[in-house]
Order: structure tokens, then sequence, then C-alpha cells
């Protein structure tokens, strides 16, 4: 991430918890203590998708790009297309403003 005048910095996703205490189990496990753990409620949904075609057809369009989907199968055996985790709703909705510039459907969501 570029930060302009505080530089560069990188990050190490680990990955998602249901709650804040089996994100600091993590922490701990892996020995961690200076990462921070952070809600990250809000995605972009590219879409919902009944078929595996469909969803495909979706990723390999955004595989072009500099995003990274990934699938939550819903209840229903529904595939969600999501693109990010974000702090707030502001951010989703930057990104899914430059992902509706390339012809996508794009809208911030909860999580």
């Amino acid at each position: 991430v570029d930060l302009g005048k505080k530089g560069k910095w990188y990050r190490i996703f680990v990955g998602s918890f249901a709650t804040s205490e089996q994100a600091e189990e993590v922490k701990k496990k892996y020995s961690l203590s200076s990462a921070t753990i952070s809600k990250t409620p809000y995605a972009v949904e590219i879409g919902e998708f009944s078929s595996k075609e469909a969803l495909n057809e979706k990723m390999a369009m955004l595989s072009k790009t500099v995003y990274s989907p990934y699938i939550i199968e819903t209840p229903k055996k529904e595939y969600r297309l999501l693109v990010g985790s974000f702090v707030s709703q502001n951010r989703a909705d930057q990104v899914a403003n430059d992902l509706n510039t390339l012809g996508l459907n794009c809208k911030a969501v909860l999580r």
C-alpha cells in the first residue's frame, strides 16, 4: 500500500475469523505480536450466481484486473462473488465504482 509521505507498507492477511477472540488465538499461535487485528465488515459484491459456469465467467473477467475475487457459498447453494475486505463502506463504494467502469454492476455490501 503506497501511503505517500509515509512510504510503502506491505500487508499479510492471515485469514477471516468469526470473532476477535479467534483472531487473537491465531496471532498468539504464530507469534505475530506486532500484527493488528481489524474488523473489515465490508466487501464489494460482484454478483450472486446459481451456476458455477456463470461464476467462472465473471472470475475470468476479474483475473485481468488487480483485484482478487473470492467466493462465499450461501445456505441456498448459490455463490456470492466478492472482492476485498474493507473497514469502511466508503472505501468499498470507491472500489465498486472502479469496477463498475469495467461494465460490472457491483455494490458495497456487508459480508
